[in-house]
Formats: structure tokens, sequence, C-alpha cells
């Protein structure tokens, strides 16, 4: 009896393992940020590029941290520099008044896309954030909270606005 318990526990264990994984497997979000060649990874770019554009008075150049897919949704996490890789003045842009009032932290930028039909649509993104906006971004926008590199856990005023 003790052998045959041993071997029943052994199958369930190695059962419930192989459900966990498929669990996770399905949670899992995927970093696009190092794959170049991939098609969603330029178009997500491209939109962004376009977006960030008329607030920064240049084509920017998009330098990517992390760049998580999944459902449809991107979550971009990475730095804006101008055309030539370059740090940018931000004072010749649309966030003079932030960079003089002390409130603008740089050139980090995140963003959050929709993919609809074919087409990357930005929904939102911030640029020199000295707080975490994206952090109900997950509840506001319907998204994937596993994407974002941090969360609120209470996003009720969310459904207040």
């Amino acid at each position: 009896m003790g052998k045959k318990f041993s071997i029943m526990k052994a199958a369930f264990v190695f059962c419930f393992s192989l459900l966990h994984l498929f669990i996770s497997a399905q949670d899992a979000k995927t970093d696009i940020a190092k794959t170049t060649d991939s098609k969603d990874r330029k178009e997500i770019l491209e939109a962004l590029k376009k977006k960030v554009q008329p607030a920064l008075k240049l084509l920017p150049k998009l330098v990517v941290k992390h760049l998580y897919v999944k459902d449809g949704f991107a979550y971009f996490v990475g730095h804006v520099k101008d055309s030539n890789g370059k740090d940018i003045d931000f004072r010749k842009t649309a966030y003079k008044n932030e960079v003089e009032a002390s409130v603008f932290d740089g050139d980090n930028t995140n963003a959050l896309l929709k993919k609809s039909g074919n087409k990357w649509k930005v929904l939102t993104f911030v640029i020199g954030p000295s707080d975490v906006p994206w952090g109900c971004w997950w509840k506001e926008f319907k998204a994937p909270k596993e994407i974002f590199s941090y969360a609120e856990k209470d996003c009720s005023w969310v459904e207040k606005n």
C-alpha cells in the first residue's frame, strides 16, 4: 500500500505541477523589447513616436527598456531621446513649465497602447513623471494588470471619474 500511495502522490504532484505551468503560461506577458525584428514592436514604436512628437517639437528616438505585450495591449517603459540619440533639452518643449517648476523627472517614458484592428493606438503616455501615474492604467483602460511594472491595488477612484 505504501508504494502504491507514493506512486499516486507522485502522479498527483506531477499533474498539479503541469496544471500550474499551464495556468502560469496563460497569465504570462511577453517582453518584446529586444525582439528588434518584431512587426508589433516596430508598429508600437512608430505609433508612440508620432504621438509624442508634437509636445517634443522633434521626431524622437525611443530607447526601449521593456515592452510588455498581452491580449492586444502593450506597455512601453523606456526613454525618449532626440533623433540622434542625444538628450533632449526639455526647456524647448511643451514640458518647459514642468522643468522650471522642478516637477519633471527626465526622459523616462511610459505608455499604454492597444491594438485596434491591425493598428496600434496610443491610449496614454507620460514623459518625465515625478510619480507613478500608470498605477491604475490597468483599471482605467481595462488592460491586463500583469503587463505593468507597478500596479495599484486600490483603483476605486477610477470608477468615480
